[in-house]
Order: structure tokens, then sequence, then C-alpha cells
């Protein structure tokens, strides 16, 4: 009877190794990823959004200026939710793979300190959380100029 055995080969040098890598690389949301790209299109939709309101503002029309201030607030949340799964999908993945930078190791120590908060101080940690984000969003804009 014939001995049978398991082969171990090295993961990065077989053709299902390198392509699980591949598509690895390609699905974990980066700064210049999937999630970058959402950032960018809902911070264009919120200056879209306050811009038409400012310019409302001069008309007299109360229920257009009422409808573009509601339309405002909902992307200015959008926009903070999706900044919000940046640091949870990005950053927190590259801390916990120990590949992350030390902006990203600080920003994700910050952003735990703010949300620690919640429980005790629900209105401070709402206010904290909305600058933290937007503090964030803005180093990254600077950064990458």
């Amino acid at each position: 009877m014939a001995e049978r055995g398991l082969r171990v080969l090295e993961a990065d040098k077989t053709f299902f190794g390198k392509l699980s890598s591949t598509l690895t690389k390609l699905l974990i949301p980066t700064k210049v990823g999937i999630n970058g790209i959402l950032i960018f299109t809902k911070r264009n939709n919120v200056l879209k959004a306050f811009e038409s309101y400012i310019d409302e503002e001069n008309n007299n029309e109360t229920n257009k200026k009422e409808v573009l201030l509601k339309k405002y607030e909902d992307m200015y949340a959008l926009y903070l939710e999706s900044i919000d799964k940046y640091i949870m999908d990005s950053i927190y993945k590259k801390v916990k793979n120990d590949s992350a930078t030390s902006f990203e190791k600080n920003a994700l120590s910050q952003y735990y300190n703010v949300i620690h908060l919640k429980e005790k101080q629900y209105l401070e940690y709402k206010y904290r959380k909305q600058k933290y984000l937007l503090e964030l969003d803005y180093e990254s804009i600077l950064s990458r100029k």
C-alpha cells in the first residue's frame, strides 16, 4: 500500500497564493482605494449642498431653504459616516496587521478616546467625534498634497 503525505508549499509562490494575495490587496480599503473615493465624492456633495443653501438664503422662499438645509444636513451626516467607515475598515486593519504608519496609529488611538465618551456624555461624544473626523480628513488631504 502506497503512503500518502501532504506537501507544504509556500503560499506566496503558488498560483492560488498569488491570486489570493492580489485579491486581498484589491479588496482591503486604503487611503487611495474605495473609501478614499467615497469620502471624496461625499465631501463634494456636502460642499455643493452647502453652496446651494447659501445661494438660496438670499431668496425669500423659506420652503426651499428648509429643504436645502435638510439636504445639507443629510449629506454632512453621510460624509461623517464615510470617514468613520474609513477608520474602522482601513486603519483598524492596518494597525491590527502592524503595517500602519505612526499617523494611522495615532488616529486610531484618538478615535478610541473619543468613542469612550459615548456611554457617559453622549452630546460631548457627538461633537468631539464630528470635530475629530473633520480634522482627520483635513490632515489626510494635506498629506496627499
